[in-house]
C-alpha cells in the first residue's frame, strides 16, 4: 500500500490531519529500520534480564503504537457519518428532543454535531473552497437559527402557576391546569414549527452537501485513508515483532532469515 499522502491531495490530506490530530504515514515507520538493527547489533551483548526487559519495553510501545493508531481510525470513521448522512439522522433525532423536551442539552447535542469546528473546516477548505455553494453561510445562519429558538424558548416557556392545594377549590385546580395546558400547547406548537423550519434548511443543505462532487471524492479519500491506516497497523505489529527477534536472537545470520519470511507473508 503506497503511503497515503502520496495518493491524496495535499489539502485534503491537512484538512483531515487537522480533524483526526495528525496523519500516520508508512514513512514514519520505515525510519524505525535503523533503530530495530541497532537493537540487534547490540543483543548479542545483553543477558537475560536485559532481554525480557527489553521485550517488556516493545510489548508497551506496540501497545501504545497500536491504540494511537485505533484511535485515528475511529476519527477518520467518525468523519464519514457527518458526509455520508449518518451524523444529520442524530442531529434530526436532536431537534426532535427539543420539542419534546427543550432544555440546554438537547440544544447543545444538535450545536455539537453540526458546528463541529473541525467539520467546518474540512467544508470551507475542501468541500466548497470558494464559497461557491455558500455552505459556510448556511451552516452560520443554521447556528443562529439554533440560538435564536433557545432564546426564544427560554423567554417564552410557560411555568405553572404556583397554587395553594390546601386552599384551592376542586374547580379551581381544574381551570388553573387547563390554562396551563393551553398556553403550554400554544408554546409547544409555535417552537415545533420553528424547529421544522430548521430541519427543512438541514435537509436541503445535507442533501446539497451530499451529492457535491467534491464531498464524493473527498469520501473517496477518507477510505483510501482509513485502508492505509489500516495497513500501518499491520506494519506496526510487524515493526515490534523484528525488534523482539532482534533482541531475543544475536545471530545476525538467522534474523536476515527470518525477516525473508515477514517479506514473503507481505506479499502474499
Amino acid at each position: 500500500m503506497a503511503n497515503e499522502v502520496a495518493v491524496i491531495n495535499e489539502n485534503v490530506s491537512n484538512a483531515i490531519a487537522l480533524a483526526i490530530g495528525g496523519n500516520v504515514d508508512k514513512e514514519k515507520f520505515e525510519s524505525l529500520n535503523s533503530i530495530i538493527d541497532n537493537i540487534g547489533n547490540l543483543s548479542g551483548e545483553i543477558d537475560t534480564d536485559t532481554r525480557l526487559q527489553g521485550m517488556r519495553y516493545i510489548d508497551d510501545w506496540e501497545d501504545l503504537v497500536l491504540r494511537r493508531i485505533d484511535y485515528k481510525i475511529e476519527k477518520l470513521t467518525e468523519l464519514q457519518t457527518y458526509f455520508n448522512n449518518e451524523r444529520y439522522a442524530d442531529i434530526i433525532r436532536s431537534l426532535n428532543s427539543v420539542i419534546n423536551c427543550d432544555n440546554s442539552y438537547n440544544f447543545n447535542c444538535v450545536r455539537k454535531n453540526f458546528f463541529d469546528d473541525k467539520i467546518v473546516n474540512i467544508i470551507g477548505s475542501v468541500i466548497d473552497p470558494d464559497g461557491e455553494n455558500g455552505y459556510l453561510d448556511t451552516i452560520e445562519e443554521i447556528h443562529n437559527d439554533i440560538n435564536d429558538i433557545e432564546d426564544w424558548s427560554e423567554d417564552n416557556r410557560p411555568e405553572k402557576e404556583i397554587v395553594d392545594h390546601n386552599n384551592a377549590t376542586p374547580t379551581e385546580l381544574v381551570a388553573i391546569q387547563l390554562a396551563y395546558d393551553a398556553t403550554f400547547n400554544s408554546y409547544k406548537g409555535q417552537l415545533s414549527k420553528k424547529i421544522v423550519d430548521v430541519k427543512k434548511k438541514l435537509n436541503n443543505f445535507s442533501r446539497s452537501l451530499r451529492r457535491n462532487k467534491n464531498t464524493k471524492k473527498f469520501m473517496k479519500d477518507l477510505t483510501k485513508q482509513i485502508e492505509a491506516t489500516k495497513d500501518i497497523k499491520a506494519i506496526a505489529k510487524e515493526k515490534s515483532s523484528i525488534a523482539k527477534m532482534n533482541i531475543v536472537i544475536p545471530n545476525a545470520d538467522l534474523r536476515e532469515c527470518l525477516k525473508e519470511l515477514s517479506v514473503f507473508q507481505k506479499n502474499l
